[in-house]
């Protein structure tokens, strides 16, 4: 996993429960990142957060 130096975000709170998706921009082509992600309810945070591995795709240069 490579870590991008000034990529990382502040925690992003989504209220909508029909919201299925969040684009991440600012990402570099051909990139592996970790994304954590937890779940908030009237009891509080998730215990661990799950732990996500993505890869972009190659730039195309268009």
């Amino acid at each position: 996993i490579v870590a991008q130096p000034g990529l990382d975000q502040p925690s992003i709170i989504i209220q909508d429960r029909n919201q299925l998706s969040y684009l991440i921009g600012g990402l570099k082509p051909n990139t592996k990142y970790r994304v954590q992600v937890r779940a908030r309810t009237v009891a509080g945070l998730s215990i661990s957060p799950a732990m996500i591995e993505l890869t972009t795709n190659y730039s195309l240069g268009i």
